[in-house]
């Protein structure tokens, strides 16, 4: 085997690795699942690899035909040899992570447990699928197993440096998730006044990767949240802010509160809109919100930024006229719903990490990111005067359509959105009123 694997497959006649290696299996009667744990975990040198088995293979190592659940599933005797030998594992399932102290962690996947829906990566060949898998670590900087999402949080974890707590709930959440901020689905001005839409043209312009670049330029809370009370202003200090909606005179662009606040409402909100409600209040635009209670902490960090600028690397600067077309759009949708799917489980109570004002701080700064380059283009924010002011006429999540007669928007997109093939960049497509399904 080369010296750095990331991925196996193991039938009874042959162990296939990272795509590029085929070698005989001994299965020799006697031979135990932590015998094999043991040796296989020699060869993951980059901390964990994935092990693939097959039907044959997984009834050799007593695994049963159909995966079991609830207390048959932590019980059952496949998994009471690697634990009698100090291995840890939760329960006989699709996916099984083994750990042992001092040893990189080993994926195993049963193949007939898996399909195509739930494993995207499976593929006729076995070559084929550790091929996608090694390609995935690598791109990614971290093993796939499970999900997408799965995989993404647990090397995020695995490469922090914040304190365990740091993954949990800082505080009792359930009073603040039940009037939060969420992330806005759509604001539509086409409906309240279409009148004011007469334009030749609609141009939609949808930002590349949006929350994975407000993942990366998050400051993320790591310590225990401080009860810091009403009329404190410190928003260099990640936390929940409970205020009350001030006035937005702005009715032809999305409140920056959310698109279903009301003036007068108290809702809890998290820095990043904080941070954009002072800015609006310095430029003269809105009131100061008042704050009427407030949790915060001083400790901060970017803990998502070197996992995001690896999935960005991958997704924007890396060669994929390299990937065998029979690859590429498999790997390609995967590492986007990796970081997708990751910040949406820190909102989901059981997993590895579930830290919910991580998730609404994210979902925070995204929109409030869209939102200020939405008011730039309207010239109503910004140093920089904009020469043909534009505003929107409907937000879909991360798209942004705008109705006038210009022909060319790629060429001549309203200011500030700038449509480039980057992070944070816009992907333009014209079509016809947002009511209606744009045209490819």
């Amino acid at each position: 085997m080369t010296s750095t694997v990331r991925a196996l497959a193991i039938t009874a006649e042959y162990t296939y690795s990272d795509g590029n290696h085929t070698f005989e299996t001994p299965l020799i009667p006697g031979d135990t699942l932590s015998d094999t744990l043991f040796a296989l975990s020699k060869s993951f040198t980059d901390g964990e690899g994935v092990v693939l088995l097959d039907q044959e293979v997984a009834d050799f190592f007593g695994f049963p035909a159909k995966a079991p659940r609830g207390k048959s599933a932590k019980s059952h005797v496949a998994l009471d040899d690697p634990r009698n030998k100090k291995w840890k594992v939760s329960e006989v399932a699709p996916w099984m992570t083994f750990w042992y102290p001092g040893r990189p962690s080993v994926h195993v996947g049963i193949l007939p447990w898996l399909n195509r829906r739930t494993f995207p990566m499976m593929a006729d060949s076995m070559l084929d699928m550790t091929y996608r898998l090694r390609r995935y670590h690598l791109l990614t900087g971290g093993a796939y197993r499970m999900t997408p999402g799965v995989a993404g949080l647990s090397t995020i974890r695995g490469n922090s440096k914040a304190p365990n707590t740091a993954f949990l709930p800082p505080i009792d959440i359930e009073p603040y998730t039940q009037d939060i901020e969420g992330p806005d689905v759509n604001w539509c001005q086409v409906c309240r006044h279409p009148e004011e839409f007469t334009g030749k043209y609609w141009h939609a312009y949808d930002v590349r990767a949006q929350y994975l670049g407000a993942a990366i330029s998050t400051d993320a809370p790591t310590g225990p949240l401080e009860h810091t009370g009403a009329d404190f202003t410190d928003f260099s200090r990640a936390g929940y802010w409970q205020i009350e909606v001030p006035n937005w005179i702005h009715g032809r662009l999305p409140n920056p509160c959310g698109v279903r606040s009301v003036m007068g409402q108290q809702i809890w909100v998290t820095t990043p809109t904080m941070q954009l409600l002072y800015e609006l209040d310095d430029s003269g635009l809105m009131i100061n919100a008042v704050v009427l209670d407030s949790h915060t902490t001083a400790k901060t960090s970017r803990a998502f930024r070197a996992w995001g600028e690896k999935i960005r690397d991958s997704l924007f600067y890396y060669n994929w006229d390299n990937e065998p077309v029979d690859h590429r759009d498999i790997l390609r949708k995967e590492i986007k719903a990796t970081y997708n799917q990751s910040i949406g489980l820190m909102n989901s109570p059981g997993g590895r990490v579930y830290n919910p004002l991580w998730y609404h701080t994210i979902t925070a700064k995204a929109r409030a990111n869209l939102n200020r380059k939405v008011y730039k283009a309207a010239g109503i924010l910004g140093l920089e005067p904009v020469k043909n002011p534009q505003f929107p006429a409907y937000i879909n999540h991360d798209c942004v359509w705008f109705n006038n007669d210009i022909s060319d928007g790629a060429k001549n997109p309203p200011g500030h959105f700038s449509v480039a093939n980057r992070l944070g960049g816009f992907r333009h497509t014209e079509g016809e009123s947002p009511c209606g399904e744009l045209k490819s």
